[in-house]
């Protein structure tokens, strides 16, 4: 039996050493290569066409952080919000939410975003922040007016009617309109909504008075009314772990009603917590027949849950 001599390694190896040698070198120069390419040509403008260009649109749109939202949301709001301070942090809810919705909305055929706030910040003798009401109202404006091609159409909704008209007539140009109501009523939220055009929001924030059944009731009656692509964000929510008297703008009302759970309240109701707790639950079993409380997501596709707020969004998924 003829045997033939095994090959030597030195003889396989060396190709192959070569061949990865080679391989790495192409990486490397092929990178230079698409490197010095990328500087020479020109960058694509995602807005080229639509009348404005990318280095038009304000920081926090584009590259910036939940810092540069606050910065700009204190600025605009002359210090009168507390949303973006030390205790609350909304920014880190707000700004990475905010800027997806502006640019998408950019590319859109129709690029307006319709906003309603639930809350001005009145108080028993003015307002909240300093005496002053309205920090909020102005923030936005001033956040989304930064932004060209942008049409902004804010909304507010507040219990205290003399607060609340005193400051729209010395606020002209801030809100389209200043609502009057109480938000755990379902007529006077139909009403508004009506008197709003009858058209859903892109954005509804719920910051009024924090009471865990208002907000339970707000939500449900609301989101129904929230467009595709929007969100609706409950700001507070540790109203479910604690316990206040609320401002109610013209007086301090009843207790908002938290528990040491954080699930059920002082009357043994559901928290706002654990009412979005049945939503999440709806929304990860809804592929399972998981029918629950029968929850209606109406469209709702994400819940983000921060420490002191939550966001139940409508934003199409695509793959």
């Amino acid at each position: 039996m003829n045997l033939q001599r095994p090959v030597p390694l030195t003889r396989t190896r060396l190709p192959v050493f070569q061949l990865v040698i080679a391989f790495l070198g192409g990486i490397v120069f092929n990178g230079i290569a698409r490197g010095q390419e990328d500087n020479s040509s020109p960058k694509i403008d995602p807005f080229q066409g639509y009348g404005i260009k990318l280095s038009d649109l304000p920081t926090w749109v584009t590259r910036g952080t939940p810092n540069d939202f606050a910065i700009e949301m204190r600025k605009g709001s002359g210090g009168l919000t507390d949303k973006v301070d030390r205790v609350h942090l909304f920014q880190f809810l707000y700004q990475p939410n905010f800027a997806r919705m502006v640019m998408a909305k950019l590319l859109s055929k129709s690029p307006k975003i319709r906003l309603l706030e639930f809350g001005l910040g009145c108080a028993p003798g003015g307002g909240m922040i300093r005496g002053t009401p309205g920090g909020s109202a102005l923030g936005w404006k001033h956040l989304f007016d930064q932004v060209p091609g942008l049409e902004f159409e804010l909304h507010i909704f507040e219990y205290d009617k003399d607060c609340a008209q005193k400051w729209e007539k010395a606020n002209p140009n801030i809100a389209k309109m200043v609502h009057i109501g109480d938000a755990s009523s379902e007529e006077d939220l139909k009403r508004a909504y009506v008197d709003a055009g009858d058209t859903m929001f892109d954005v509804i924030i719920d910051d009024a008075s924090n009471i865990n059944w208002h907000q339970i009731k707000t939500l449900d009656e609301m989101l129904p009314r929230l467009a595709t692509n929007g969100f609706y964000v409950v700001e507070d929510i540790v109203s479910s772990c604690t316990d206040w008297r609320a401002n109610m703008g013209t007086h301090r009302g009843d207790k908002v009603g938290g528990g040491p759970d954080c699930m059920t309240t002082d009357q043994g109701e559901d928290t706002i917590l654990a009412h979005l707790m049945e939503y999440q639950r709806t929304l990860v079993g809804k592929r399972h027949k998981y029918s629950g409380r029968g929850f209606d997501l109406h469209g709702v596709t994400k819940i983000e849950m921060h420490f002191a707020s939550a966001l139940l969004s409508k934003e199409v998924e695509s793959v």
